[in-house]
């Protein structure tokens, strides 16, 4: 529980176990987030072209995105944040085309990828209560969530992950 992510180390798990490691290890966790990040950019292009109309707006939009350095530097700085923009875009691409198996995919695997997930987990419910729609989907995010907090407490004997322990408006 020393990262904020439970997903990502077993992610970086596979090249490790297909002989990767040392400088090969970062150089294959360097293109798996190049391709996260692919992702990223993919699923917003196409949230662009099924939520805005005028076609030069779209072509700025996609280049303001792509050109916009902050989404490539955390997807390429060996983090876990180029996973969670893959996921929350993939997400986003489901709301947009209306496709629940999509979004709600991505919000059973959002808490697992990063704490933002189990807040996108949260917010999805107090949606789903208010418009009395997709209960089931929002239950089985905040299960997900809640199986993340179970987990660090197995493994860990804290809820919390370590990375954020002491840290807030409330810690000593």
């Amino acid at each position: 529980t020393g990262t904020t992510s439970v997903l990502y180390p077993f992610l970086l798990a596979v090249p490790y176990a297909l002989g990767f490691t040392g400088g090969s290890l970062v150089s294959a966790a360097f293109w798996l987030n190049v391709c996260f990040y692919l992702v990223f950019l993919l699923c917003w292009a196409q949230v662009i072209d099924a939520r805005v109309r005028e076609p030069v707006a779209k072509v700025v939009s996609v280049l303001l995105l792509a050109l916009f350095g902050q989404f490539a530097f955390v997807s390429l700085a060996q983090s876990d944040t180029g996973l969670w923009l893959a996921v929350s875009s993939l997400f986003a691409l489901g709301l947009a085309h209306d496709r629940t198996w999509i979004w709600g995919s991505m919000l059973v695997v959002a808490p697992w990828v990063r704490p933002e997930g189990m807040v996108l987990a949260v917010a999805v419910s107090l949606v789903a209560v208010t418009v009395r729609r997709y209960r089931a989907v929002a239950i089985l995010g905040l299960i997900s969530s809640a199986g993340v907090f179970l987990l660090n407490e197995q493994l860990a004997g804290s809820a919390q992950f370590s990375s954020v322990r002491g840290k807030g408006h409330f810690s000593e």
